[in-house]
C-alpha cells in the first residue's frame, strides 16, 4: 500500500527562539530607521558641503586675485565628486536598509523575494568588495605616489641622497599611520560579507553552512570599532572646552562678528561630530545584536533545495 507524503509545513518555532525573534525586531527596527536618518543627513551633508566649500574657497580666491582657471576647474571637481558620493551614499545606504528589512521580516517568518533579497546581498557584497580594494588602492597612493609627486613641486630641492631619505621617512610613517586602518578594514567588511553570505543561503534554503560563526566574528570585530568610536567620542568632549579660546588666537585677522561667526561653526563642527560618533555607536551595537539574532534563527532551520520564489524559514525538527 502507497504511503501517502505530505509536504514539510512550517512549525511554530521553540520557545528559546521567542527572545531571539524579538531581539530580531528590535535590532532591525532600530537599525533601519536610523539607516533612513543616516541615509537623509549624510546627503544633505554632502549637498551642503559641495556648495559651501567650493563657493567659500572660490570667494576667497578672488579677494586674493588668484582664481584662475585651474584652480576653478579645481573647485568644479570637488563639488562634482561632493555630489556622486551624495548619489552613492543615498542608493547603497538605500540598498543596505532594503536587504535587513526583507531578512528581518524572513527572520520573523514572513515570506520574502528570494529572487530579491539574494541581488540585494550580491550587489552589496561588490560594494564591500570595493570598500576593501579602495582603502588598500588608497594605502598604496599615500605610501607609494605621494613621494613621487611631491617631486613635482618647484620648491622640492633636496638632494638625491636627501630625497632617498625623505621617501623611506614618508613610507614607514604612512604605513605605520594608515595600514592598521587598511587591515581592520579589510578583516570587518570581509567578516561582514561572509555573514551576509551565510545567512542569505540559509534563508534561500540552499546551503548548510551555519551562520554563527560568521556572527561571531562579526560581533567580536563590531565590539572592536565600538571601542574605537566611543575612545574617539570622548577625545572630541574636551575640544568643546577649546571652541571659545580658537578665535581669540585670530584675534589679528578677526574681529566683531567674525570671531563669532568663527565661534560657532567650530562649536557646531565639533557637536556634529560628537553627534555623528554617537549615531555610529549605536549603528554598531543594533548590528551586532542584529547579526546575532538572525544567525540564531537561520542556524535553526533546515536547508532545502533553492527556491527563487517567495522564501520563508522551516523549522528543523
Amino acid at each position: 500500500m502507497d504511503a501517502t507524503v505530505t509536504p514539510p509545513t512550517y512549525q511554530p518555532p521553540p520557545p528559546d527562539l521567542v527572545s531571539t525573534r524579538a531581539a530580531v525586531h528590535a535590532n532591525g527596527r532600530q537599525l533601519t530607521r536610523w539607516l533612513n536618518i543616516s541615509r537623509i543627513a549624510g546627503v544633505l551633508a554632502c549637498g551642503v558641503f559641495g556648495v559651501l566649500i567650493p563657493v567659500g574657497v572660490a570667494w576667497a580666491l578672488r579677494l586674493q586675485g588668484t582664481l584662475v582657471g585651474p584652480e576653478l576647474l579645481l573647485l568644479v571637481g570637488t563639488a562634482a565628486l561632493m555630489f556622486l558620493q551624495a548619489a552613492l551614499l543615498w542608493w547603497v545606504i538605500g540598498w543596505t536598509r532594503e536587504y535587513l528589512t526583507r531578512l528581518r521580516e524572513w527572520a520573523l517568518g514572513q515570506p520574502v523575494d528570494g529572487a530579491r533579497l539574494d541581488t540585494l546581498r550580491r550587489t552589496l557584497a561588490a560594494w564591500l568588495a570595493f570598500g576593501q580594494w579602495g582603502y588598500m588602492a588608497l594605502l598604496v597612493l599615500i605610501t607609494v605616489a605621494a613621494p613621487f609627486l611631491m617631486r613635482l613641486d618647484p620648491d622640492f630641492d633636496f638632494t638625491a641622497g636627501e630625497s632617498a631619505a625623505f621617501t623611506l621617512f614618508w613610507l614607514f610613517t604612512a604605513l605605520a599611520s594608515y595600514a592598521p586602518a587598511a587591515i581592520i578594514n579589510w578583516l570587518v567588511l570581509g567578516s561582514v560579507r561572509r555573514w551576509m553570505d551565510t545567512v542569505t543561503n540559509r534563508a534561500l534554503h540552499r546551503g548548510a553552512a551555519l551562520a554563527t560563526p560568521a556572527a561571531n566574528a562579526v560581533s567580536t570585530w563590531f565590539i572592536v570599532l565600538l571601542v574605537l568610536v566611543g575612545l574617539s567620542a570622548l577625545s572630541i568632549l574636551p575640544m568643546l572646552a577649546f571652541v571659545p579660546f580658537v578665535p581669540l588666537a585670530m584675534n589679528e585677522t578677526l574681529e566683531g562678528a567674525g570671531t563669532l561667526a568663527v565661534t560657532l561653526i567650530l562649536g557646531a563642527t565639533v557637536l556634529l561630530s560628537l553627534a555623528w560618533m554617537v549615531l555610529l555607536f549605536l549603528l554598531l551595537l543594533w548590528s551586532r545584536g542584529f547579526a546575532l539574532a538572525v544567525a540564531t534563527v537561520a542556524d535553526h532551520y533546515a536547508p532545502t533545495p533553492v527556491n527563487f520564489g517567495a522564501v520563508a524559514p522551516k523549522i528543523l525538527e
